[in-house]
């Protein structure tokens, strides 16, 4: 997969876990558009950590999003 390549991907779970997924994902040119946490408070708490655009308040707002291809 080449830089800049235009997939958008969210991911679910900010906890250990999931900021390694933002990392391998932003390596390999994959746009992370948001992130979903346990909770509101922690999904923003993690995405402006991370530099992520987006949390996400709930699994219907992150599938509504049409700038996500991958979760």
């Amino acid at each position: 997969m080449s830089e800049g390549s235009g997939i958008g991907a969210a991911v679910i779970g900010t906890g250990f876990i999931g900021t390694v997924h933002v990392e391998q994902l932003r390596r390999i040119g994959v746009q992370v558009r948001g992130v979903l946490g346990s909770t509101p408070e922690r999904g923003q708490a993690r995405a402006a950590a991370l530099g992520v655009p987006r949390a996400y308040a709930s699994l219907e707002a992150l599938l509504a999003d049409d700038s996500v291809d991958v979760v």
